[in-house]
Protein backbone atom coordinates (compact mmCIF):
# COMPACT_ATOMS: atom_id res chain seq x y z
CA UNK A 1 0.00 0.00 0.00
CA UNK A 2 1.79 3.54 -1.42
CA UNK A 3 0.68 6.83 -1.00
CA UNK A 4 0.60 7.27 -4.88
CA UNK A 5 -2.09 4.88 -5.13
CA UNK A 6 -4.37 7.18 -3.79
CA UNK A 7 -6.64 9.08 -6.28
CA UNK A 8 -5.86 12.42 -6.36
CA UNK A 9 -9.49 13.15 -5.68
CA UNK A 10 -9.90 11.18 -2.60
CA UNK A 11 -8.51 12.25 1.40
CA UNK A 12 -5.88 10.59 2.89
CA UNK A 13 -8.32 9.80 6.01
CA UNK A 14 -10.90 8.46 3.56
CA UNK A 15 -7.93 6.22 1.41
CA UNK A 16 -6.61 4.69 4.30
CA UNK A 17 -10.23 3.48 5.91
CA UNK A 18 -10.89 2.23 2.48
CA UNK A 19 -8.01 0.17 2.15
CA UNK A 20 -7.81 -1.23 5.57
CA UNK A 21 -11.78 -2.06 5.53
CA UNK A 22 -10.93 -4.00 2.09
CA UNK A 23 -8.22 -5.90 3.47
CA UNK A 24 -10.22 -7.02 6.84
CA UNK A 25 -8.01 -4.78 9.14
CA UNK A 26 -10.65 -5.07 11.54
CA UNK A 27 -14.14 -3.41 10.59
CA UNK A 28 -15.87 -1.82 8.78
CA UNK A 29 -15.21 1.45 6.60
CA UNK A 30 -17.21 4.10 9.23
CA UNK A 31 -15.86 2.04 12.34
CA UNK A 32 -12.06 2.42 10.73
CA UNK A 33 -12.69 6.37 9.94
CA UNK A 34 -13.99 6.68 13.57
CA UNK A 35 -10.79 4.76 15.29
CA UNK A 36 -8.63 6.95 13.33
CA UNK A 37 -10.73 10.33 13.94
CA UNK A 38 -10.48 9.86 17.66
CA UNK A 39 -7.00 9.04 17.85
CA UNK A 40 -6.10 12.31 16.26
CA UNK A 41 -8.64 14.02 17.64
CA UNK A 42 -6.66 12.42 21.21
CA UNK A 43 -3.56 13.48 20.09
CA UNK A 44 -4.55 17.17 19.18
CA UNK A 45 -5.79 16.58 22.63
CA UNK A 46 -2.52 16.10 24.02
CA UNK A 47 -0.13 18.31 22.72
CA UNK A 48 -2.42 21.15 24.06
CA UNK A 49 -0.50 20.08 27.21
CA UNK A 50 2.61 18.53 26.57
CA UNK A 51 5.48 18.90 23.99
CA UNK A 52 5.55 15.77 22.47
CA UNK A 53 3.02 12.69 21.48
CA UNK A 54 4.29 9.62 20.34
CA UNK A 55 1.82 7.41 18.56
CA UNK A 56 3.20 4.24 18.78
CA UNK A 57 4.15 2.09 15.27
CA UNK A 58 3.52 5.54 13.32
CA UNK A 59 4.67 8.62 14.14
CA UNK A 60 5.66 11.22 17.01
CA UNK A 61 4.75 15.00 17.00
CA UNK A 62 6.70 18.06 18.38
CA UNK A 63 5.21 21.11 19.86
CA UNK A 64 7.16 23.85 17.86
CA UNK A 65 8.12 26.69 21.02
CA UNK A 66 9.28 29.29 17.76
CA UNK A 67 6.32 28.97 16.38
CA UNK A 68 4.32 29.42 19.55
CA UNK A 69 6.59 32.33 20.95
CA UNK A 70 6.25 33.84 17.29
CA UNK A 71 1.96 33.80 17.78
CA UNK A 72 2.35 35.01 20.73
CA UNK A 73 3.99 38.46 19.56
CA UNK A 74 0.99 38.47 16.64
CA UNK A 75 -1.30 37.92 18.62
CA UNK A 76 -0.19 40.66 21.33
CA UNK A 77 -0.17 42.82 18.11
CA UNK A 78 -3.45 41.88 17.24
CA UNK A 79 -5.15 42.57 20.29
CA UNK A 80 -3.81 46.53 20.53
CA UNK A 81 -4.98 46.57 17.11
CA UNK A 82 -8.72 45.05 17.89
CA UNK A 83 -8.38 47.79 20.72
CA UNK A 84 -8.11 50.28 19.17
CA UNK A 85 -10.68 49.84 16.50
CA UNK A 86 -13.11 49.28 19.24
CA UNK A 87 -12.57 52.46 20.99
CA UNK A 88 -12.68 53.88 16.89
CA UNK A 89 -15.93 51.78 16.75
CA UNK A 90 -19.15 54.01 15.66
CA UNK A 91 -22.10 51.40 15.44
CA UNK A 92 -22.90 48.72 18.40
CA UNK A 93 -23.14 46.30 15.71
CA UNK A 94 -19.63 47.14 14.65
CA UNK A 95 -18.36 47.03 18.39
CA UNK A 96 -19.59 43.52 19.01
CA UNK A 97 -17.97 42.03 16.19
CA UNK A 98 -14.99 43.35 17.59
CA UNK A 99 -15.11 42.58 20.60
CA UNK A 100 -15.92 38.88 19.92
CA UNK A 101 -12.69 39.28 17.71
CA UNK A 102 -11.14 40.33 20.70
CA UNK A 103 -12.08 38.04 23.33
CA UNK A 104 -10.66 34.84 20.94
CA UNK A 105 -7.73 36.90 20.52
CA UNK A 106 -7.28 37.14 24.34
CA UNK A 107 -8.45 33.74 25.21
CA UNK A 108 -5.77 32.14 22.63
CA UNK A 109 -3.41 34.69 23.80
CA UNK A 110 -3.72 33.38 27.29
CA UNK A 111 -3.42 29.81 26.69
CA UNK A 112 -0.11 30.70 24.58
CA UNK A 113 0.91 32.36 27.98
CA UNK A 114 0.13 30.07 30.26
CA UNK A 115 1.89 26.87 28.20
CA UNK A 116 5.08 29.25 28.00
CA UNK A 117 4.76 29.74 31.46
CA UNK A 118 4.27 25.92 32.04
CA UNK A 119 0.97 26.07 33.63
CA UNK A 120 -1.03 23.41 31.54
CA UNK A 121 2.12 21.31 30.91
CA UNK A 122 1.88 17.55 31.76
CA UNK A 123 2.89 14.06 30.86
CA UNK A 124 1.50 11.29 29.15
Amino acid sequence: MKITDKPKSMSVLHWLSKKMALNNIGGTEDVITKVINHQFSSTYEAMRTNDSVEISGFCKFYFNTKRYEKQIINLSQKKEELEIKYKKAVSDKYKNEINEKLEDTIKQLNHLLERKNGKSKGNI
